[in-house]
This record gives C-alpha cells, structure tokens and sequence, in this order.
C-alpha cells in the first residue's frame, strides 16, 4: 500500500525526471497507459524467468505476514489462567520479531555473497523456513 502511495505521490511531481534525454517521450496519458503496460508486462516476464521471481511477490506480500503477526501475537500472549502477565508476553514477543529483524540479516551477511544470486535465494528460503518454524512453534 505504501508502494502505491509514494508511486501516485511521484507521479504528481511535474517535470522531466528522464536520466536518457533521448528516451523522453509524451506524457499523453494513452502513451503513458501503453508504456505502463509494457513495462509491467516486460517486469512479468522477467520474474518468470528468473531462478527467485517468486521471492519478488514475497516482498510485496510481505506486509500481510506482518498484519497477521500483529494480530496473532495478542491472541498467543493470551492465557485464560494468567491474564495478568498478557502485556509482558506481548512485549516480550514484538520484542523477538524486531532482534530477529536486527540479528538476522547481520548473521546472513557473513553466507550471502551478493555477485552469488544462488546464495541471496538461499538466504530467502532459510529465512523462510525458520519463520514457519516459529509459527508452527
């Protein structure tokens, strides 16, 4: 959604913000409309060529993961026996999602070699693999 935001927030800005003074065309909104479509369908083949284009759609996904976190950490903090310690077992589980988010992608720096594709979609499908993990824990 905030994609979307900060696209139609750039849209809005007037002017020529071309790098390839020759590329620049008419911003007609038909000729926009048919270049739109043509990148998105040139961006559509591409991923699905390519070894990790189903990591692409995880990324723009991933904000539903995050919403549905947020709303099953208040249900798994909830115990019926033990109402009183419901806040400190939210903290404590907002508290692991955002180590994880600051451990993480330093203990995955020392394996991902970034001119090494294979081992960025290794990182992806560990990383995927311990998140299912922890929520079928």
């Amino acid at each position: 959604m905030t994609y979307f935001f900060s696209a139609a927030l750039m849209w809005l800005v007037d002017g020529k913000w071309s790098v390839n003074k020759e590329s620049m065309t008419s911003t007609h909104p038909a000729n926009l409309i048919i270049t739109c479509h043509n990148l998105i369908a040139e961006g559509l083949q591409y991923l699905s060529t390519c070894s990790f284009g189903l990591f692409v759609f995880l990324k723009s996904s991933a904000f539903i993961t995050s919403g549905a976190t947020d709303v099953l950490n208040v249900q798994l903090s909830h115990l019926a026996d033990d109402e009183t310690g419901d806040s400190r077992r939210l903290g404590i589980l907002f508290a692991m999602v955002g180590i994880g988010s600051f451990i993480g992608p330093l203990i995955a720096e020392r394996y991902v070699i970034m001119k090494q594709p294979r081992s960025i979609l290794a990182a992806c499908v560990v990383s995927l693999g311990i998140l299912s993990f922890s929520f079928a824990g």
